[in-house]
This record gives structure tokens, sequence and C-alpha cells, in this order.
């Protein structure tokens, strides 16, 4: 994976239905396995929550995840991150999440 070809773009009202197509992919199997029922209104809660800080996730031009982070002055908060179940465990993840870090290390 060319990390180049990864890009991030402050998320807005017309990516919502992206992000929870994508919830659902990565997120359902996991809640149903211990017996929860997710619902679309919990699906929409998680979305929404500090979609202030929420970003789209590229993969040249085509959307593959979501990354929140809130930044509060010096205090940086890993909140979600999500990735198309294609890119699970090629370490596209961790990438972004060390940017993070050293980020927040200047």
């Amino acid at each position: 994976m060319n990390p180049a070809q990864i890009c991030l773009r402050t998320a807005s009202k017309e990516d919502v239905s992206f992000l929870l197509e994508l919830r659902q992919q990565t997120m359902n199997a996991y809640l149903i396995a211990p017996g929860l029922n997710p619902s679309l209104e919990e699906h929409m809660q998680r979305i929404l929550f500090r979609f202030d800080c929420a970003q789209i996730i590229f993969l040249a031009n085509d959307p593959v995840g979501l990354l929140k982070v809130a930044r509060d002055g010096k205090d940086w908060h890993l909140i979600q991150i999500q990735l198309a179940p294609f890119l699970q465990g090629k370490g596209v993840g961790t990438q972004l999440i060390q940017s993070v870090i050293d980020q927040a290390r200047l």
C-alpha cells in the first residue's frame, strides 16, 4: 500500500450514507456475535458523535474509512477509526494512528 494514496478530508453531512454503510460493514458482526441487535438509530448516534472531528479516509479517490480525533488544546483523543474490510490488516490503520501520534507530539 502506497502511503501517498491515502488522504483525509473533513466529513460533511453528505458523507453520512457512506459512513452508515461503513459502520454496518465493520461493526454489525461484532455487535451481533454477543447477541446485540444494532439498530439504525444506534449506528447513527455513533456516527454523529463528535462529528465535528470526523475525517473521511480516501484511498486514491475512493472513500474507504473514517478517522475521528478530538484535538482539544493539548489533549488529543482518538475517538474512532474504521476502515473498509478489504483494507483491514494491511497496516493502513497503524499508519494513520502513528501519523496522529506524530502530529500530537509537535
